[in-house]
């Protein structure tokens, strides 16, 4: 499983992550980030069921979101330059403070 941090205003409001094959992906919301990070969720996961509804790979969907102006400024931003690797989604929800 893989992840880019979901960035608004220099902090990090979730995370959106795939899996390696192709057909999953979401976005955890940042426990540190209150309802903003909730209420973001909404949008990205919507863009996400889209862009998967259309037949698109995961990874594809991802990147297809990391164009600028894909959403809103105030939706955030993916970081490409947080990538990250997990094992499992479990230890993808996991925010340091």
């Amino acid at each position: 499983m893989q992840s880019y941090d979901l960035v608004l205003d220099g902090r990090v409001m979730g995370r959106v992550w795939w899996d390696s094959t192709g057909e999953a992906t979401g976005y955890v919301a940042s426990p540190h980030q209150g309802d903003l990070a909730h209420n973001i969720s909404g949008r990205w996961t919507k863009k996400l069921s889209d862009s998967r509804g259309r037949g698109l790979p995961s990874s594809e969907a991802v990147a297809e979101l990391s164009v600028p102006g894909v959403l809103p400024p105030d939706a955030g931003v993916l970081s490409p330059a947080t990538h990250r690797e997990f094992t499992s989604l479990d230890e993808a929800r996991v925010f340091e403070p």
